[in-house]
């Protein structure tokens, strides 16, 4: 008997769901930026990932089993990089990355939204930040256009970020391409009454002494 077995590799799908969390602070935007990446079938051994061109070359990402982060050329201003990995990807990893750009002094911000390329599926959410002396107009839209749905902060993906101000939007992705867009209105901090009431009835009694009690 004879015969012949060709081998192939099933073709990788891959998944990803991508949480941005910005904080626009007075003189820069703060990014942290997650993405949880599941990948079936054959596997892969590289991740391609896209920002703004405006974030410039030297993001770093983190990723397990990361030998290699090589910039690709910009396309459609947006800047690429590819990370290779030492062993080919089967399964969920988790990626990660952190940085500031500068921001005008006046107008609206974009903030930088990652995208995993070559995905079958993205999804997600963008999370905003803001002081107390902040008042945010935030503009989340989807790559066609239209508005995201915003969604409960208790309901975003886990990530390991703990916020630094309270969050005043939060809104899901279900596609790449979602655009963020940041303007601000900053106040003077003032002082604020830390009780307020209606009626008041105070009780002075003077003892012999001199000594004052009050209730």
């Amino acid at each position: 008997y004879s015969g012949r077995l060709k081998a192939i590799r099933k073709p990788a799908r891959v998944a990803a769901e991508v949480t941005g969390v910005y904080r626009l602070d007075p003189q820069t935007l703060h990014s942290e930026l997650f993405a949880s990446i599941f990948v079936e079938g054959g596997g892969t051994r590289r991740i391609i990932v896209s920002l703004p061109e405006a974030v410039g070359a030297d993001i770093r990402f983190e990723l397990q089993g990361l030998v290699e982060q090589q910039p690709l050329p910009v396309e459609n201003g947006r800047r690429r990089w590819r990370l290779q990995l030492a062993e080919r990807l089967h399964g969920e990893t988790f990626l990660s990355t952190r940085f500031e750009m500068p921001r005008p002094a006046q107008g609206a911000v974009a903030a930088p939204v990652l995208t995993v390329v070559e995905t079958d599926r993205q999804f997600g959410a963008v999370v905003v930040e803001a002081g107390p002396e902040q008042q945010l107009t935030i503009e989340a839209k989807d790559a066609q256009g239209l508005l995201l749905a915003e969604t409960d902060p208790l309901d975003l993906p886990p990530v390991p970020y703990t916020p630094k101000e309270r969050i005043v939007g939060a809104y899901r992705t279900v596609s790449a391409g979602a655009t963020l867009t940041l303007s601000e209105q900053r106040f003077d901090k003032s002082a604020v009454p830390t009780a307020v009431c209606r009626d008041l009835l105070v009780s002075s009694i003077v003892s012999k002494t001199g000594e004052l009690q009050q209730k």
